[in-house]
């Protein structure tokens, strides 16, 4: 069974680029998303919840952080493997050209 892999540099570059847009909008988005859950824990003591609330709205904030960050250096990683493929066939060619250029001289 033959296995024809075919990896588009340019769209891998620009999906990893995309990705690590997406994060950077989701960690300027982050500390506005939940800040009411954040402000009622602590500007409403009387709620017999709001403790629990403001320490629920603080958790899910520091995971989204998380995951926006862990998805940043994914869109990094994706940019960076593009670019190991244009340097790789760069190299192929030119190691290629060499290895014709002493075949004919031989």
């Amino acid at each position: 069974m033959e296995m024809d892999i075919g990896i588009d540099p340019t769209a891998t570059g620009a999906s990893g680029d995309t990705v690590l847009g997406l994060s950077g909008q989701v960690k300027k988005h982050l500390d506005t998303a939940l800040w009411t859950s954040v402000a009622i824990g602590t500007g409403e003591p009387g709620w017999l919840s709001a403790t629990a609330l403001g320490n629920c709205g603080a958790a899910w904030q520091r995971h989204l952080g998380t995951l926006a960050d862990e998805m940043g250096q994914l869109g990094e990683n994706v940019r960076a493997t593009a670019d190991q493929y244009d340097w790789a066939d760069g190299e192929i060619a030119k190691r290629l050209s060499t290895g014709l250029n002493n075949l004919g001289r031989a």
